[in-house]
Parts: structure tokens; sequence; C-alpha cells
């Protein structure tokens, strides 16, 4: 489960069992630097066919969760925080690596 934006109250700790279930976590994902860098500069985050992140600028693909994509695209290789971002972004926004628009392998 993933809450965003207004669904979390100002002041939530970085990190806490729920008080009602302690299998719920809150947790409060900040972007990394590089991330914000990369979306002022109009870059989208997408997903592979295969559900490895993607970072897109102008219609390329500048960095990239898989090494394989790396190596295609000469695309930096995302670190363990942008992916984990990321993933929890594009999970919370209902994209998916089965979305008809998430393009090819």
């Amino acid at each position: 489960m993933v809450d965003a934006g207004g669904a979390l109250e100002r002041g939530v700790p970085d990190y806490r069992k729920s008080q009602d279930d302690p299998h719920y976590e809150v947790r409060v994902v900040n972007p990394p630097e590089s991330l914000n860098q990369w979306m002022k500069q109009g870059a989208e985050l997408g997903l592979s066919r295969s559900g490895t992140v993607r970072v897109w600028l102008c219609g390329k693909i500048i960095a990239a969760e898989s090494e394989g994509d790396c190596d295609v695209h000469c695309a930096r290789q995302l670190t363990e925080e942008e992916v984990f971002y990321a993933t929890v972004y594009l999970f919370s926004i209902g994209q998916r690596w089965s979305d008809p628009d998430q393009g090819e392998e």
C-alpha cells in the first residue's frame, strides 16, 4: 500500500508502524536530488515491459535500472535510492509495467 501526497498528514515520522496493524508501515519517501534535477529538465519516469525503471528525456532513455538498458542506450545506471523512489512513485500514480503505453522492451 502506498499513501502519497495529501493522504499523509504533516508531522508523520519518516517511518513508523501503524498502531492498529503492526504489518502496515508509514514511510515518507523523498525523491533523490538527481531525480529532482531530471524532472526540472522535463524528464519522465517509466517502466520497461520487464518492470525495470527508466528515465526518459526528449524521447531518449538517459538512466535505467537495468544494466542491459544502460548498455544499449548509453544511459547511467540508477542507484538503489533512485529505483526505490521511482518504483514507489510509479505505483502511487497507478502506472504498471503492463500498461499499453509503456512501449516496447
